[in-house]
């Protein structure tokens, strides 16, 4: 129904960790391979623990939406705690930028949407009247979740201590406790702490990457290029910032470093653009957003009762242009999943799912990993699959699967030239093809699924 367990390619690979836990008890992608190849450890043993407490009736995708959901619902009510009179106006607009931007929708089922809430909610804790301890658990769960959290702490340590002059040393406590044992339990499982991931995402962006672009790109792309209603966001954001710094200026500085040092960091450590690393800032803009519009309506309507009318209506007039403009594109999307890969991706792991068990390589591991199920999978851009690291970052796989020849191979066209697959002589010398798939929705072409000839796996097939 409408978005529900649909998410982008990468968030499957979490939740097939997720699936593993529920069924297995073991936390990895590959039965038995100890390999931490997701960004999420934390959000993968909380989807996969639901998914077992509901006695696997709910798959951890449904999960990934409903964590969403709860994320953005919370932090719809921390907007209304920190509005002024018109809080509720605040809280609703919020709650309708944030529940039907394209950006967001696309992106629903991350654990970035979690983060930013628990994140959110320590700040405000933190800083206002809430118990320090309690402050603390929110910031180690958040950083369980994922490690990126953490780039929150200097700030809000730094408000904290220019407030108090101390210390908060239950806060230190209680997020220091959690999060050791939860490095600890890492290193002793994996044999490691920093997610295979954050190799393979710098090995394949490329010097000329132009990070900033890319990402501009993606927020054109999002809100159909209607530059007006961007620069309306970013005039809105920007007043609301001035207003936050007269009422709450020590909580309105935390986050805005937060998301400063945060947009900071991912292109500092070299990883190409990717839109669900940035949830919580676009989170942040329609933060301000909606806050700065109910602060400068009161502020305007305040000057005179012969403003207050004017400005009412004017704010009236916009509220509705915006739900119009918000409901129009969530009746576009409504029912379609929000990545385009999506439905070819999910029909190869369902054919690969009817074929016996083996090792089948792929490029894009996701969903198709996700519905292949009992299949091992060899993941070519080096994501769960450390030995084929050294062919990515040469830009030449099929040293990969020479070295390790699947079972079956996933084609994607889009990738051929980029990582050499049509020069493997192996495909058309040993490999006999399953399915074809057009994929005319994401651009990718035929996508097609080979079977190796008598592989171990599927010699008594034949």
């Amino acid at each position: 129904m409408g978005f529900w367990g649909a998410s982008y390619d990468d968030s499957f690979i979490t939740y097939r960790y997720a699936q593993q836990f529920a069924e297995s008890g073991c936390l990895c992608y590959n039965d038995g391979e100890r390999v931490l190849g997701t960004s999420a450890p934390g959000y993968a043993l909380l989807l996969g623990l639901a998914t077992f407490l509901s006695g696997q009736l709910i798959g951890p995708a449904a999960f990934g939406t409903l964590a969403s959901l709860v994320s953005i619902a919370s932090l719809a009510v921390l907007v209304q705690r920190c509005s002024g009179a018109a809080s509720i106006a605040s809280s609703l607009i919020f709650l309708l930028l944030s529940l039907f931007a394209r950006w967001n929708v696309e992106v629903y089922g991350a654990e970035s949407f979690p983060v930013a809430a628990l994140v959110s909610w320590s700040i405000v804790s933190l800083l206002g009247k809430g118990p320090a301890w309690l402050s603390g658990l929110l910031m180690a769960v958040a950083l369980s979740l994922r490690f990126d959290a953490a780039l929150a702490l200097p700030p809000l340590l730094a408000a904290y201590y220019l407030r108090h002059r101390t210390i908060p040393v239950s806060f230190a406590a209680s997020l220091g406790a959690p999060s050791l044992a939860f490095v600890a339990a890492l290193q002793l499982y994996f044999g490691r702490v920093v997610p295979q991931t954050l190799e393979s995402k710098r090995a394949e962006a490329s010097p000329d990457f132009a990070y900033d672009v890319a990402q501009g790109s993606w927020l054109l792309r999002t809100f159909s290029q209607d530059y007006a209603l961007i620069a309306v966001l970013l005039a809105l954001a920007t007043t609301g910032i001035l207003v936050l710094a007269r009422r709450r200026s020590s909580q309105a500085l935390v986050f805005g470093l937060w998301l400063v040092s945060h947009e900071v960091f991912y292109r500092a450590v070299g990883v190409p653009f990717a839109p669900w690393y940035h949830v919580s800032t676009m989170l942040g803009l329609f933060y301000l957003t909606s806050v700065g519009a109910t602060e400068v309506q009161e502020l305007l309507g305040q000057r005179g009762s012969k403003l207050r009318t004017p400005v009412r209506v004017l704010a009236t007039l916009i509220a509705l242009l915006a739900l119009a403009r918000v409901s129009s594109q969530a009746a576009t999307m409504w029912g379609e999943p929000p990545d385009p890969r999506y439905e070819v991706y999910r029909a190869v792991g369902e054919a690969l799912h009817a074929e016996p068990a083996g090792t089948v390589a792929a490029i894009e591991i996701g969903v198709i990993g996700y519905f292949a199920n009992e299949h091992r999978v060899l993941d070519l851009l080096a994501l769960v699959s450390p030995e084929a690291l050294e062919g990515k970052r040469s830009g030449d796989i099929t040293k990969t699967l020479d070295e390790h020849p699947p079972d079956y191979l996933v084609e994607v066209p889009l990738f051929r030239a980029e990582y050499g697959v049509d020069q493997w002589a192996d495909l058309a010398l040993s490999y006999d093809l399953v399915v074809q798939y057009e994929d005319p929705s994401s651009g990718r072409g035929t996508v097609s699924l080979y079977r190796r000839r008598l592989s171990p796996s599927t010699e008594t097939r034949e």
